[in-house]
């Protein structure tokens, strides 16, 4: 079954329930809205509303007065004086009016706009409202513009006054949004002034968009803050030179500010996955049907039966789902929605608990085996090896310090919402129920790949970014030196690479074994794909399982390499070398 490509509408309804589910945290009142060149990206969530602006208006209100400029009627370098009427007192956040006290002084024009929107100067705002006529001359020129949504009424000595007067001022998602794109996309100004603006977007204060996005990647924004807002619009640059624009405004809140900034930084680290994958996903309709065929040739080559499953990680948007029964019937215990057990791939779940209540430090047993001598090791190595040992002694060590309720709450927090474990199961049950996962602990393909892409985004959500990273590079560690060393040169001198997690069971089952292969596929930013393979009665997931999830690995990173989407001519099969190593011990 082939899922639609990125910005569809099943990908769109994704993008928005994780906004949904970001925005519980603020406590209020949460709108959204983004827009993406070419594309259509919906993050919409009460779009239309009529939030107040704060000192986000400082944004539209420089356009106008850069317009003033343009058309001659201000220079940039004209002195405006500083009122002792202009200040705003007792006390209010200004630069200007801390630097004169007294007031009485001649600002240029060039450094009350800077000051307004750079460093969101209440007093230079106002001033540069005195100047040009008032808010209405601002709600005139903006309207003149064609953006709907905006209105504004007072000043920032009026807010002093009265804060109710804040809901008089108010700007729509979608309104901000069509502000961010004419000034990103078709300026209204010339192009020296434009360039101007722009720079003091780039440092404006308070980071909030720009503070969950990765190094390096520029924003263009304005801030608002109020005891009864917190907001931040802005155009956030993709590696394409487009630009998407978000808005996020969070009203009568009663988080506190870190909380609410923190959620502004989340929705728009999720925009701009989403609006990254849509650029970077070159997948049209045929490809997508190309990745299904392949990975149902994958399957055949394999003789098994089973699924692939495929999750775009950016975009959270499933990219395929194919399965193949023996005799090429369907089955429906194969579907995308349909419980399987999750052999040893439960570790990672459980790892996941481990290290985000504080763990990560503590060493477990791991008993001696056919393979190995007892030894201690850490969360990383037990993914490693997968020793089922140390998987179930974290289990019960978990229980222990946090509970069994906490345990099986965090379980289903990151996706298993079938667990039947009792809480007050005997330690030799709950160990060995959450270290082999064969019976208790069903999960579905969706759910699995939604877990793993939240830690291919590198956590933020559901899991901490510290606890993503680790899980992220004990995962690569199974493929370099642990349990899938089939495929260790799979990904080679591509850029890329492959991290997973095995599981193979039930039982002593031998080369009747299933086989999980519950991968990761990163670049040099990131993750990038999740894969999931599991094989019914095909023996070690370290074999039939990773080699058939390296085979579509490699097929789509060939498919992003190739401009035009052009399928691998000949499987990659000979670097997947190496010996098939169980992916159990007891």
């Amino acid at each position: 079954m082939i899922l639609t490509p990125s910005c569809s509408d099943a990908q769109s309804r994704d993008l928005r329930a994780r906004i949904r589910h970001i925005a519980a945290d603020a406590q209020g009142r949460v709108s959204v809205a983004c827009s993406l060149p070419g594309m259509t990206l919906r993050c919409d969530l009460d779009a239309s509303a009529k939030p107040p602006m704060q000192s986000v208006f400082k944004l539209p209100l420089a356009l106008t007065v850069l317009h003033r400029i343009d058309q001659g009627s201000l220079s940039l370098d004209d002195p405006i004086r500083f009122l002792r009427s202009d200040r705003i007192l007792p006390e209010t956040y200004s630069p200007l009016q801390d630097k004169y006290p007294d007031a009485n002084v001649d600002v240029p024009v060039r450094e009350l706009l800077r000051l307004a929107v750079a460093l969101s100067d209440n007093v230079a705002a106002d001033i540069l409202l005195r100047t040009i006529g008032g808010p209405r001359e601002v709600t005139r020129y903006i309207a003149s513009l064609g953006i709907t949504g905006f209105h504004l009424e007072s000043s920032e000595h009026d807010l002093r006054r009265d804060s109710r007067l804040q809901y008089r001022n108010w700007l729509a998602p979608v309104g901000a949004v069509q502000l961010l794109r004419r000034i990103g996309d078709r300026p209204p100004l010339s192009p020296d002034l434009a360039a101007l603006l722009m720079e003091w977007m780039k440092t404006s204060v308070k980071p909030r968009l720009k503070a969950g996005l990765p190094a390096g990647v520029d924003v263009f924004h304005k801030a608002g803050t109020s005891t009864h807002a917190t907001n931040d619009i802005g155009l956030i640059q993709l590696p394409d030179g487009r630009s998407v624009a978000v808005a996020v405004f969070l009203t009568d809140s009663v988080a506190d500010e870190t909380t609410r900034e923190k959620v502004i930084a989340r929705i728009g680290r999720v925009v701009y996955e989403a609006a990254l994958a849509a650029t970077e996903q070159s997948f049209t309709g045929a490809t997508m049907r190309s990745l299904e065929d392949f990975s149902r040739q994958a399957l055949h080559k394999a003789n098994a039966s089973g699924f692939v499953h495929v999750r775009d990680v950016r975009s959270g948007g499933v990219l395929a789902h194919v399965s193949a029964a023996a005799g090429d019937h369907d089955d429906p215990s194969l579907s995308i929605g349909a419980p399987v057990a999750p052999l040893s791939v439960i570790k990672v779940y459980v790892a996941a608990v481990w290290l985000e209540h504080g763990f990560g430090d503590t060493a477990l047993n791991c008993a001696a085996s056919a393979r190995y001598t007892a030894r201690r090791m850490m969360v990383d190595e037990m993914l490693r090896s997968s020793c089922d040992s140390a998987g179930g002694e974290m289990a019960v060590i978990l229980r222990n310090k946090i509970g069994a309720e906490q345990v099986l709450r965090d379980l289903r927090r990151f996706g298993l919402e079938h667990v039947t474990l009792k809480p007050d199961a005997t330690d030799s049950e709950w160990g060995r129920v959450l270290s082999l996962g064969e019976e208790q602990v069903p999960v579905t393909a969706g759910q699995l790949s939604a877990f793993l892409a939240e830690i291919g985004r590198g956590g933020g959500e559901l899991v901490s970014k510290q606890t993503a990273g680790r899980l992220l590079s004990g995962l690569d560690a199974v493929v370099q030196s642990g349990t899938a060393t089939s495929i260790r040169n799979a990904l080679a001198n591509t850029g890329w690479h492959i991290g997973g997690k095995t599981g193979t069971g039930p039982g002593e089952c031998g080369d009747r074994c299933d086989g999980w292969f519950a991968s990761i596929v990163s670049d040099r930013r990131g993750g990038r794909y999740v894969i999931l393979v599991f094989i019914r009665g095909g023996g070690l997931g370290g074999g039939i399982a990773a080699r058939t999830a390296a085979r579509v690995a490699q097929f789509l990173v060939q498919s992003a390499a190739d401009g035009h989407n052009r399928a691998l001519s000949q499987p990659l099969i000979d670097r997947l070398s190496g010996p098939e190593t169980p992916s159990r011990e007891s």
